[in-house]
């Protein structure tokens, strides 16, 4: 059964961040909001000293939300490395829209809650969305405890992204989603083929820092956790190269330190945003965190990735 609410009609609001924020920040509680039969609970945002803080939300009105049509659904497979990923591409009634691609959890899959929500919003803002099992995941090939590193995983992000870029039918412009080991993933691929916008959520910078168990617990597993010998890894000083990102980190998450998002906001260059989740686990199991967190992600993928796409 999934922890992740439906998320319908949500109309995401424009909001300025400056281009530079200084490392030094103050936490500044943001009130709740009534939004149609939600209530939402923004959390804590970074902002800049002595500033007025900006408010993700405004007093909720009714608002009518373009729909778009669902042009295809369709099942994909690309190789990375000799494996044979598998994929769904989801895209709108729209010509040659940018597409996100999302990059699961150590133990997820494509079918993730996560990603399946947030290819439903994407479309739903006339954005594609790719989701796909990285090697030894899900539907594709590879030995989990074997194939799982994360050089591995970067390997599989950059072939979905060159695949993306190759078909006819999809714009110049992308986005990476990444939760979890995902982020990670992310962070370092930035490095090799930066995208247009980027999500995080629950991202760790050093794998020294997590523990196996807990991870796999989250995920329902019992007993030991699989350890895949190769999974070690520090993305500290890639962080520093990250443009136009969003980090979402719960502080009370019990396998990703929260102190994580914090060193992954202070190093990025900018523009960034950060949202804390209060109370908020690993896997975002509070509807008002989910409802936040799909909103919040497409409009940051919006007015970052939804311009015509004529190239």
């Amino acid at each position: 059964m999934s922890y992740f609410v439906t998320l319908i009609n949500c109309l995401p609001i424009k909001q300025r961040l400056p281009a530079k924020t200084p490392a030094q920040f103050k936490y500044v509680p943001l009130a709740s909001v009534e939004s149609g039969p939600y209530k939402l609970w923004a959390g804590f945002r970074r902002a800049m000293p002595g500033v007025t803080p900006i408010y993700p939300f405004k007093q909720a009105k009714s608002h009518q939300v373009k729909e778009f049509k669902i042009s295809t659904d369709t099942a994909v497979t690309f190789r990375s490395g000799g494996y044979l990923l598998n994929s769904t591409l989801h895209l709108p009634d729209v010509p040659r829209p940018a597409v996100v691609i999302g990059s699961h959890g150590l133990f997820g899959t494509a079918a993730s809650a996560k990603q399946t929500a947030l290819a439903a919003a994407c479309l739903g803002a006339g954005i594609g969305y790719l989701r796909f099992d990285h090697r030894g995941c899900g539907g594709s090939e590879g030995d989990f405890e074997k194939v799982t590193t994360l050089e591995g995983r970067v390997q599989d992000l950059l072939a979905a992204a060159a695949m993306i870029r190759r078909r006819s039918d999809t714009g110049d412009r992308f986005g990476y989603f990444g939760s979890s080991l995902g982020g990670a993933v992310c962070i370092r691929a930035c490095g090799k083929k930066p995208p247009d916008a980027m999500v995080l959520c629950a991202a760790p910078v050093r794998s020294g820092d997590i523990d196996p168990d807990r991870a796999a617990a989250t995920n329902g597993s019992a007993g030991p956790a699989l350890r895949p010998a190769g999974l070690t890894f520090d993305v500290a000083v890639e962080a520093a190269a990250l443009q136009e990102i969003l980090i979402f980190h719960g502080d009370a998450d019990e396998v990703v330190p929260y102190r994580h998002a914090g060193e992954i906001y202070d190093a990025a260059a900018g523009p960034k945003e950060m949202i804390t989740l209060p109370g908020g686990d690993h896997r975002m199991t509070l509807a008002e965190h989910q409802q936040l967190f799909v909103t919040e992600t497409i409009r940051w993928f919006q007015d970052r990735l939804a311009a015509t796409d004529g190239s």
